[in-house]
């Protein structure tokens, strides 16, 4: 009866592992099959980042991105006509340098004219910068 339990208890514990290891494996698939990887600051976090749970960069369709950050959220209507794109908000543009090219859907972009801006705009909790009507073209 010993050796029964003994074996019953190994065969348990063998399926609780695989187990385990089929649910870890697909978590990790879900997070890489996400919308918006970016794939080359995915590479640069795990060559720089080793072990660190944000590993996977991945961006949303709202967020402006440079340097694989986000630097700033896109709120109402987007216009897009052939090579030129129109943000009618963006907040939380803090760290967004406007002279340098950005991220949006995995696309670069450039902005060539900014109708409005406030340095803090006190109608968004927490008060952040912002910025409307942002005319964009597309980046070389």
């Amino acid at each position: 009866m010993g050796r029964a339990v003994l074996e019953y208890a190994l065969k348990a514990s063998i399926s609780a592992g695989v187990v385990v290891a089929i649910a870890f494996q697909i978590a990790l698939l879900v997070g890489v099959w996400r919308p918006r990887v970016d794939p080359l600051q995915t590479l640069r976090n795990i060559f720089t980042q080793r072990a660190q749970p944000d590993w996977l960069a991945t961006e949303e369709q709202d967020q402006l991105y440079q340097s694989g950050r986000s630097v700033g959220l896109v709120i109402g209507e987007i216009t897009e006509k052939e090579e030129t794109l129109t943000f009618e908000r963006i907040v939380g543009i803090d760290a967004l340098n406007v002279n340098e090219p950005f991220r949006f859907r995995n696309q670069e972009w450039k902005i060539t004219q900014i109708s409005t801006s406030a340095l803090l705009d006190l109608s968004i909790r927490p008060p952040t910068s912002s910025a409307e009507g942002v005319v964009c073209e597309k980046s070389e």
